[in-house]
Order: C-alpha cells, then sequence, then structure tokens
C-alpha cells in the first residue's frame, strides 16, 4: 500500500449468533459520510450472502424510529417482516 494514501474504512458489519441459532441477526453501520451511495445495502447483500454459506438465516430487528436501515432493508433484502412489540423483525 502506498504509505501517501489515506485508508479509512467507510462501515463495518456483523452477524450475531448469540441466541437461536440458526438465525442470527445482521448488524451495520456505514459512516456519515459515506452514506447514500449504496454502501449499506450492499453491506447488507454480503452479510446475507456469508450467513448462508455458515448455515445461518439472516434476520435483522428495528425499532419504528430506524427508518435509514429499513430503506436500506428493503433495497437489498427479500423475505417476511412481523411486528412484535413495536419492533418489526425481519427474516431472510
Amino acid at each position: 500500500m502506498d504509505p501517501g494514501v489515506e485508508c479509512k474504512a467507510r462501515g463495518s458489519g456483523a452477524l450475531l449468533f448469540h441466541y437461536n441459532y440458526p438465525y442470527c441477526d445482521v448488524a451495520m453501520e456505514i459512516n456519515e459520510e459515506y452514506r447514500r451511495r449504496g454502501l449499506g445495502a450492499y453491506l447488507v447483500q454480503e452479510l446475507k450472502r456469508i450467513a448462508y454459506e455458515m448455515g445461518g438465516i439472516p434476520s435483522s430487528a428495528l425499532r419504528s424510529e430506524q427508518r435509514r436501515f429499513e430503506k436500506t432493508l428493503q433495497k437489498s433484502w427479500v423475505g417476511s417482516v412481523c411486528t412484535y412489540s413495536g419492533w418489526e423483525i425481519v427474516i431472510a
């Protein structure tokens, strides 16, 4: 890598298999300055692919105030949505 080139993370993501295997939570965050470029939808799509490769069933839960993440899921997710106690649960 060229020492004169600045390397900066655009965002991060995770798969959380902490309960109820094979379901896993998909979590991600894109740094503010890189949002609205499709990176979040791409990251979620890749996390889903990795989850399936690991034998998992990706899912995500979001509160009603998380509208930006909801739009990201709509772009990159095909699955069912249900509401539970103020949360929307999305399962691929």
